[in-house]
């Protein structure tokens, strides 16, 4: 037997029955008591296992009549997601909390709270999603709950006059408060942050985001086919339009049983690691701005915009928009392999230069070391995914881990599994400290990572290929109805996840996107408020308020993608 199937094995002895199995590489598992579903939740954290995403589903108007739990796990080291479901029973509207086993459950029970009416069985409070311009009874994701009833109530509703204290509480005794936003300069989108210093340092951060709520899940449902979803999907992050489109379409794929044809997975990657570089220069340009050292910010800056010309040339969008299809990719024009070569290798042969000065430069590195420190164990405590993680010593790289398409190819895994210290030799070994700099580190050697990736997938695309259509039949009428799909894709900032279920008349029946950014805010949070290091307990960790936008900036998260 190899690995996985003695996971799979060991998996059916603790607890739980094996429903069906809806991929390869995923165990579903059926919870029919909470007491099970709790356990077996701590079973799985402490045999290492984090929390790719937790949703509710109102079936109420199905079989089992009622509402229903879905939280999918990943193994660590192992290409296996083990998925726990958990049917509530019918009239019951209470449901077995997990964010004391699993603190990255707290984002979405909080949601499950506001958007369907459910009751957590821990009495631990959980931080409002939505603001007080929202009538607290609304719950859109409720079947019963129709478009027109949401109107009506938003119509209605007449919200108090504005207080932070109404959204976040009042503040502790003796501190200073420092209110910003939600309003901020320049095309940043709201949240709202108040700090709680003493003198410069910051001692509390209280972040309350939820200002760019669109309904995006709900618009799924009601406006959308399955084969029609990836034009959402691609608008949820505008600077993840791609990883979102792509996650999308492999859930649909994963439902259907199609796998695309070969030249439309390497198409794919190659747009991938095209959205990884434009974003992690732009981000490397940002820091520099942010501690005034213009000119490599400048210099950094400038081979983006290239990359960006370059994306409309391939899919006549500067962000990489209109390409994913489920089952494969269209494209606008025949792929150029040569010119595609020539572009890239031009912007980052720009772009490395003054990206590795500042690895070395004495005053960089001063104000980004030990500046919004992650550690390890709070990384891992957290749930935080991604490049936010990678820089903390936690290696959650889906592409590794849960290698799809392209990334299972053997010439392109091995590329995948080689460590960057190797690909990049200026990647410090600081990169994993867990700092700004270490976030800084990972994105300039991610940027030599991805350099590769792309002359490996263009070595690999043959001349012949000359089509602007790659895809493979859908036909979603071999899939049973009110089943699900789970695809993924590990975008720039980390893994995104969508979970779709199809109703008869191959209709979204519920859509559940995860962004990275809705795991990594908690993130951000323990990396600015004062802790002591596990490795040295007399050595503090704090922040100063005007570093902020230093370690605000070095994670990057996307307000829209928590937002939903």
């Amino acid at each position: 037997m190899t690995t996985l199937d003695l996971e799979r094995t060991r998996l059916r002895t603790i607890g739980g029955e094996e429903f069906y199995s809806p991929a390869v590489n995923q165990v579903m598992l059926l919870t029919r008591t909470a007491e099970s579903y709790q356990s077996l939740a701590d079973w799985l954290q402490r045999d290492g296992y984090f929390l790719v995403t937790l949703l509710a589903n109102d079936e109420r108007e199905l079989a089992d009549n009622c509402f229903k739990l879905y939280t999918v796990f990943s193994h660590p080291a192992l290409d296996l997601f083990v998925i726990l479901m958990f049917p509530l029973g019918r009239g019951v509207t209470e449901f077995p909390a997990l964010h004391t086993i699993f603190a990255a459950a707290t984002p979405f029970e909080r949601e499950i709270v506001e958007y369907f009416g459910l009751t957590p069985s821990i009495d631990q409070p959980l931080d409002n999603y939505q603001h007080v311009s929202y009538p607290t009874n609304l719950h859109p994701l409720r079947r019963t709950t129709s478009t027109a009833d949401i109107a009506a109530a938003l119509n209605n509703h007449q919200p108090p006059p504005f207080s932070a204290d109404a959204d976040i509480g009042p503040l502790p005794p003796g501190a200073l408060e420092v209110p910003v936003g939600p309003v901020h300069a320049g095309v940043i989108e709201p949240g709202h942050f108040r700090f709680h210093v003493a003198g410069e340092a910051i001692e509390q951060l209280d972040l309350h985001l939820g200002y760019t709520h669109k309904g995006v899940e709900r618009l799924f449902q009601i406006n959308y086919t399955l084969h029609d979803g990836w034009k959402l999907a691609e608008h949820v992050v505008g600077d993840s339009a791609f990883a979102h489109s792509l996650a999308y379409c492999r859930a649909v794929e994963s439902l259907a049983g199609a796998t695309p044809p070969r030249p439309a997975e390497l198409a794919r990657m190659l747009c991938l690691e095209l959205e990884r570089l434009y974003n992690h220069m732009g981000d490397c340009a940002a820091l520099a701005h942010d501690v005034a050292l213009e000119l490599p910010a400048s210099a950094m800056a400038a081979p983006r915009e290239a990359l960006l010309r370059l994306n409309e040339c391939l899919a006549g969008h500067r962000f990489l928009r209109g390409i994913n299809r489920p089952g494969g990719v269209i494209l606008p024009a025949p792929l150029n392999p040569a010119d595609i070569r020539h572009r890239v290798g031009q912007a980052v042969e720009r772009f490395l230069p003054p990206a590795h000065f500042l690895l070395t430069d004495p005053g960089f590195r001063d104000r980004l070391m030990n500046t919004g420190v992650l550690t390890r164990d709070r990384a891992k405590s957290l749930g935080a995914i991604g490049l936010a993680a990678r820089a903390s010593d936690l290696d959650r790289d889906f592409r590794q881990l849960h290698p799809v398409g392209a990334e299972s190819f053997p010439e392109i895994s091995a590329d995948l599994k080689t460590p960057l210290l190797e690909i990049d030799p200026y990647a410090v070994s600081e990169r994993t400290a867990g700092d700004a700099y270490a976030r800084y580190a990972i994105r300039v050697a991610e940027v030599a990572g991805s350099t590769k990736l792309i002359e490996q997938v263009l070595s690999l695309w043959d001349n012949a290929w000359t089509e602007r259509e790659y895809r493979a039949d859908i036909n979603l009428r071999r899939a049973p109805n009110f089943r699900f799909g789970l695809g993924d894709a590990e975008g720039w900032r980390g893994p995104v996840v969508y979970w779709l279920m199809k109703d008869k008349f191959e209709r979204i029946y519920r859509c559940k996107v995860t962004d990275p950014s809705c795991l990594n805010w908690p993130a951000l949070k323990a990396a600015i408020e004062p802790h002591i290091s596990e490795d040295d307990k007399a050595r503090p960790f704090e922040t100063l308020l005007g570093d902020f936008p230093i370690v605000n900036k070095s994670f990057n998260l996307s307000y829209a993608g928590n937002d939903l």
